[in-house]
């Protein structure tokens, strides 16, 4: 809401709580972690910080590919 109205300032400190708030909640690369990072880097994306938004990003696209494949490993493993 506060980044749509033109209140970055406001916005900023909300995904960070959301982002904290997930990593208390869920262990390890959880998908809920990883949205909340993508939310992050979304906001950053859109405030015109860049490079914050390129680590937040990476950071979620990992996490997301390790819960995601793990539970996988042994099908792909196979179909190599």
């Amino acid at each position: 809401f506060y980044d749509d109205t033109g209140n970055p300032d406001k916005a900023e400190p909300l995904y960070l709580e959301s982002y904290d708030m997930m990593k208390r909640l869920y262990k390890g690369d959880h998908p809920n972690i990883a949205t909340a990072l993508n939310n992050l880097a979304s906001f950053y994306e859109t405030a015109g910080l860049l490079t914050k938004a390129e680590k937040f990003y990476k950071e979620a696209l990992d996490m997301r590919m390790v819960s995601f494949i793990k539970p996988f490993h042994h099908i792909i493993r196979f179909q190599i």
